[in-house]
């Protein structure tokens, strides 16, 4: 089964605080207890869910709220078909069974020393978490780093790191193709 379905299954789990584990994973979806690891460190590294581990439930759970970025599907895309049971959040599957919709906006904690650039970009942030340190939330990737290039100030992007990473080769690839 493709690895969004069992993305989706992991999310579910954690938001009804059922403390899923990486044996449960593997169970689920005849996959090596390595790769459901892989999943929930995907979750948490590139996807940046607040994800923790308790051993006392031996299970993990979200530490804070958080909601995946979108993903739409067709029906007939191999990874969806049959995955109706899986994906109930949301009203994934239309009434006719055509069309997926999950909902998964990014996060990213930014570092703006300026009072004008918040003001720009007012639409993403969520929280201030002091008073140089913001939270925001996105579902366009491309969008958000032209607001981050466009922005008045410089913005440093804390976390998460892959998107942080992603900026940095933007603006490499710009430089360079802008070099005399």
């Amino acid at each position: 089964m493709h690895a969004n379905i069992r993305i989706q299954w992991i999310h579910k789990r954690l938001s009804e605080n059922s403390y899923p584990n990486c044996n449960h994973l593997a169970e689920r979806f005849s996959i090596s207890h390595r790769q459901a690891q892989r999943d929930i460190d995907y979750l948490r590294d590139q996807l940046g869910a607040p994800i923790c581990y308790d051993s006392s439930r031996k299970g993990f759970y979200y530490s804070g709220p958080y909601t995946l970025p979108f993903l739409f599907a067709s029906s007939s895309d191999s990874y969806v078909s049959g995955a109706e049971e899986d994906i109930t959040v949301d009203n994934a599957f239309s009434d006719n069974g055509s069309m997926v919709q999950m909902q998964i906006p990014y996060s990213a904690t930014l570092e703006i020393t300026d009072r004008l650039t918040p003001l720009e970009l007012s639409r993403f942030i969520i929280d201030k978490v002091s008073l140089t340190k913001y939270i925001c939330e996105f579902r366009n990737v491309e969008q958000f780093m032209a607001s981050i290039f466009a922005a008045s100030a410089a913005v440093k992007v804390l976390e998460p790191a892959w998107l942080r990473e992603k900026i940095i080769t933007a603006a490499k690839d710009l430089l360079i193709a802008n070099e005399n």
